[in-house]
């Protein structure tokens, strides 16, 4: 294994994320479907070359991405990577297997439907089935995930902790 990469503070938050990370998407199937023994090789290629900060979110392969990072971290000290994680969209069962709301370019068979909701509830719901899908006790970093498409509804709420005492 190798040294982790050289690392910068993010903002003022004591938070240190090395100059190189890697984020969930190819490892949920974007553009192209991938088994979960490669997206977790990838995770584990990418903590062995020196990475540590690793970004995914339920929208990368209907929960897949964060899957296979769960699965791909889970042999390493928590306290050696960062973690990141978004919250806007849950997934709900689609049992029919429409792929309504999966999002057009990831490629993965996920029994599950993306539902965007900005609401207290649905975040708080997104981060805490997000925590069950990776298997980690929590985040470093939880981002809101593409808050432009609904910038209004956002900025209305009050955004609850969801790591709350």
């Amino acid at each position: 294994m190798m040294n982790p990469l050289a690392t910068r503070e993010l903002g003022t938050t004591g938070i240190m994320l090395t100059q190189l990370g890697l984020g969930g998407t190819s490892v949920g199937s974007l553009f192209g479907k991938i088994t979960d023994d490669d997206g977790v090789k990838v995770v584990k290629t990418a903590y062995d070359a020196g990475v540590r900060y690793f970004d995914t979110a339920p929208l990368y392969g209907c929960g897949s991405s964060e899957r296979r990072f769960g699965l791909g971290l889970k042999d390493v000290p928590r306290d050696s990577f960062v973690l990141s994680d978004k919250v806007g969209r849950y997934l709900e069962p689609d049992p029919e297997g429409t792929g309504a709301g999966k999002g057009g370019n990831f490629h993965d068979d996920e029994p599950y439907r993306l539902v965007m909701d900005y609401s207290p509830d649905a975040i708080r719901r997104s981060f805490e089935d997000s925590l069950k899908r990776t298997g980690m006790d929590h985040f470093d970093i939880v981002y809101v995930h593409d808050p432009q498409l609904h910038v209004y509804q956002v900025m209305r709420r009050r955004l609850p902790d969801p790591c709350p005492g």
